[in-house]
């Protein structure tokens, strides 16, 4: 961590991927740390900017990412502010909730086209009641195809603000170059 002068504070929380401790050099941002140590660099930036897509298009959804490494393998993204554990105890029995959850996690993969896990603990509710999902969300899987729409993304993207669209459209061409230039298979 040291290389990339990331100073980890305490351990918030662990998942399948990755373990996520406090920013000690910034409170408003997490450190996701991949058990996977090293991953290919141009997955680690399409990863990048596929996150500032989607926060972009669902900024009170999708947290925003800071930095993205590939050796090691690391993530750093804004923080949730709220108590996760007690949320996610609550959903357990809260069919309401998971149902909200469900069509939220539809609207990621049928509106923008975009595939995530649906796993109910990737998903936090923050102090304003928006749901924010929190996994990383990978631009292509093992098999090198892409787990997104370029027309999709593009679609909602042509609808934002003047700055917003300029911004999102840049970060889907540099999305798809970088897919490209690692052999993925790219679907419209």
């Amino acid at each position: 961590m040291e290389k990339i002068g990331i100073n980890k504070g305490k351990k918030l929380g662990e998942g399948a991927e990755r373990t996520v401790y406090e920013d000690l050099n910034n409170p408003d941002h997490v450190i996701g740390i991949f058990h996977e140590k090293k991953e290919e660099e141009l997955k680690t930036k399409a990863r990048f900017y596929l996150t500032k897509i989607l926060h972009i298009l669902l900024p009170d959804n999708i947290r925003d990412i800071h930095a993205s490494y590939s050796d090691p393998n690391v993530t750093i993204n804004s923080k949730v502010k709220q108590n996760s554990w007690k949320f996610w105890k609550k959903i357990n029995y809260d069919p309401e909730t998971l149902k909200e959850i469900r069509l939220f996690v539809n609207k990621l993969e049928e509106d923008l086209g975009v595939g995530v896990d649906s796993y109910y603990k990737n998903v936090m509710r923050d102090d304003n009641g928006n749901l924010v999902y929190v996994d990383s969300i990978n631009p292509w899987g093992k098999t090198y195809m892409a787990n997104f729409s370029p027309h999709k993304l593009k679609e909602s993207i042509e609808k934002l603000d003047e700055y917003k669209k300029k911004k999102g459209l840049e970060y889907l061409e540099r999305l798809i170059s970088l897919a490209n230039e690692s052999g993925v298979k790219v679907l419209e």
